[in-house]
């Protein structure tokens, strides 16, 4: 509780800088300055001997990464914005996305600036008024992602080991894969998507993007699927094959949303008689 409280008020106190150039902390710089770089995010993973969880920037130009240490619910909230998923109640960035947006304002650019006794720090600099305000990296980044601003890391960065380097081996672009069946688009559950779902890893795939069929059914981004008719999905690869056996029949899929199981069914030999409706009443017109 108390928590959720110290979140509130947090964002809270930035609102209200955000509002005021007189609580802000120093005057902003217009626009990227020498010796910045701009990044990607590249990946949020798990160091496996610690326990912790981090954030990779990557400078796609010059080939460098950057891995940050972030806490559990920071990887957790980044990861969503990574992979498009929508909570059903605004998070604390998402709070402070509405706060910009409903006032006119908007973020120029967030940098990682500096860091000091093995703890980076960050600056997110806004439009109007041109200001840059301190924060946590993983708040700046989070923050941009919302709205869509570019990242920055200060060039000497690169070079300078502020913390442990994860253990974990990079994985291209940091995205699981996806797959595209009949209008649904899966993907793996790594295991900090599968521990914010509460799920347990493999245990299942998780839904990105829906449309169509799937979605008229009320499959939705978010859901973990478990099964396809009886079958256990353990990747998108099973998902692929369980679909494809299925033919143009009724397909039951077993998902989990927020930690409860539900059956959605995809009635397909229904919306196939409709389709043929519907080809000869054009035939018939013509």
């Amino acid at each position: 509780m108390w928590r959720r409280r110290g979140t509130a008020l947090a964002a809270a106190a930035l609102a209200l800088a955000l509002l005021s150039p007189a609580c802000t902390r120093h005057a902003g710089r217009g626009g990227p300055v020498p010796g910045e770089v701009r990044v990607e995010i590249a990946n949020v993973g798990l160091d496996n001997d610690s326990g912790a969880h981090y954030v990779q920037l990557e400078d796609p130009a010059g080939r460098r990464t950057l891995q940050i240490l972030i806490g559990d619910e920071e990887a957790r909230v980044i990861m969503l914005e990574m992979h498009g998923v929508k909570p059903d109640r605004p998070l604390t960035h998402d709070l402070l996305r509405e706060v910009l947006e409903q006032t006119g304002n908007r973020v120029r650019r967030v940098v990682i600036s500096g860091v000091r006794n093995h703890v980076y720090y960050a600056e997110v600099f806004l439009h109007r008024p041109q200001v840059g305000l301190d924060c946590r990296p993983s708040d700046a980044i989070a923050l941009a992602m919302a709205m869509d601003a570019p990242i920055y890391v200060a060039d000497d960065l690169f070079h300078t080991p502020a913390a442990p380097a994860p253990h974990e081996a990079r994985t291209g672009s940091g995205l699981p894969p996806t797959l595209t069946v009949d209008e649904i688009v899966v993907q793996n559950l790594n295991p900090a998507l599968a521990h914010y779902f509460g799920a347990a890893p493999s245990n299942g795939v998780l839904v990105a993007e829906v449309s169509g069929l799937a979605a008229r059914a009320g499959l939705t981004s978010g859901d973990i699927v478990t099964e396809v008719d009886r079958r256990e999905m353990h990747t998108i690869s099973d998902f692929a094959l369980a679909m494809a056996d299925c033919g143009r029949r009724d397909i039951r899929l077993s998902v989990m949303r927020r930690r409860q199981p539900r059956i959605v069914t995809l009635e397909r030999e229904r919306s196939s008689r409709v389709g043929d409706r519907d080809d000869s009443r054009h035939a018939a017109a013509r």
